[in-house]
């Protein structure tokens, strides 16, 4: 088993503040996300994290590199 990264390694790696790290660990624990995600996709996920936003693939503003239309450069 590997060692688990803290959220300030994490942050950094992400550019996203320690707290933001912390808040999407809880929201994935309430929504029973664990870790390797399997078949979930992007959507799916979103839905799951943020259950009270229900917006668009395209009007999401992800904070992580690598997740989203945007990050297909």
């Amino acid at each position: 088993m590997k060692p688990k990264l803290s959220n300030r390694v994490i942050a950094g790696a992400c550019q996203v503040s320690n707290s933001t790290v912390g808040e999407y660990l809880k929201r994935a624990e309430a929504a029973g996300i664990h870790w390797p995600l399997g078949e979930l996709g992007e959507d799916e996920l979103y839905q799951k994290l943020f259950p009270e936003k229900q917006t668009a693939a395209s009007e999401r503003k992800y904070p992580v590199a690598g997740l989203g239309s945007s990050a297909k450069r």
